[in-house]
């Protein structure tokens, strides 16, 4: 007659697969969504190279604003799909340019360029906007304030740009706690210096 040893009985055996299976369904949802949340850091770091590099290159004073813009989209390297019109839409872009007098003058600004889509709807329908994330008029004054020595006299760009970050595995439950898009934002600032000459 053939005993079982004391720590392989079936029931416990059966217990474990239990508990394993009761718990494989979290596991799998937690899994799928840190890799929803890897994928959009990831995003967020090529959305921050880019505008980094908009931002330099809008810093030369010899480009338009439209050349500003193809060199962000050439930062993105097909890293990230992007697309700035239509009904795949996801990537906006605003350029502002101020000029910072010394004393006590007021900065001006351009009116923004924008291009890109600046709303977009989520899976229920819902139309949200996302507009540039300053007041010009407020901005210019606090780079004034907070940067004198370095901003006064001169021009400034800024490069804002959103990117509408989609969910990639679109799993069940995971859904439910992070959004669909994710809406990405970055900004950089800097002092435009003397027109250089494009080679």
């Amino acid at each position: 007659m053939r005993t079982s040893a004391p720590g392989n009985k079936p029931s416990a055996r059966g217990q474990s697969l239990l508990e394993f299976a009761l718990a494989l369904p979290a596991l799998l949802i937690l899994f799928l969504g840190l890799i929803e949340l890897a994928m959009a850091m990831r995003a967020q770091l090529v959305l921050t190279n880019a505008n980094r590099e908009a931002a330099r290159f809008a810093s030369h004073g010899a480009f338009t604003d439209e050349q500003v813009v193809e060199r962000t989209l050439l930062a993105f390297a097909e890293q990230l799909p992007v697309e700035l019109s239509g009904p795949d839409a996801n990537t906006g872009i605003i350029i502002t340019r101020f000029h910072i007098p010394s004393g006590d003058g007021q900065p001006e600004y351009d009116g923004p360029y924008i291009t890109g889509t600046l709303t977009y709807t989520n899976d229920a329908g819902d139309v949200f906007d996302t507009p540039s994330q300053i007041e010009p008029e407020s901005y210019a004054l606090q780079l004034k304030t907070q940067n004198e020595d370095f901003f006064t006299t001169n021009d400034v760009v800024l490069v804002e740009t959103y990117y509408h970050h989609r969910q990639l595995l679109h799993a069940p439950l995971v859904e439910w706690f992070i959004p669909e898009p994710i809406v990405l934002y970055r900004r950089t600032a800097m002092r435009i210096s003397s027109q250089r000459i494009r080679e």
